[in-house]
């Protein structure tokens, strides 16, 4: 069974409505099922970032910007956007998530920020070690 968690961070950005759609779809994406709201999902594992952030494997799904979906047959490494969902997953329990931050907007901007970044890596790594 798929267990998410959220941060605070993500709790105080979000309404309770927009987060519990959130954890529905992200939870279905995790069983295999492509919202139509999620693009893109890949690692933060370029050279340039903070080491702690690619040892507790720190990963961003690429938004569909304004509630807009994509076409179905548009491939998902294909769709892109500047909006992020920042997400870990646990160390120890592979179903468990922690839905950690939102970065927009310029969230490409964002990333290379290694302050918020650093802020992030330890969140995941607070998470990882109970999970």
């Amino acid at each position: 069974m798929i267990r998410v968690f959220t941060s605070k961070v993500l709790d105080e950005a979000l309404t309770p409505a927009e987060r519990t759609a959130l954890i529905q779809d992200f939870k279905q994406y995790k069983t295999g099922v492509l919202p139509a709201l999620f693009r893109k999902d890949v690692p933060y594992d370029h050279p340039l970032n903070l080491d702690i952030i690619k040892q507790e494997q720190v990963r961003h799904i690429h938004l569909a910007e304004n509630g807009t979906g994509f076409p179905i047959l548009t491939a998902q490494f294909k769709r892109t956007s500047d909006t992020h969902l920042v997400y870990c997953r646990g160390f120890t329990s592979e179903n468990c998530y922690l839905l950690m931050a939102i970065l927009k907007p310029n969230a490409h901007d964002l990333a290379k920020s290694n302050q918020l970044m650093y802020k992030l890596g330890l969140m995941a790594q607070a998470f990882r070690q109970q999970f």
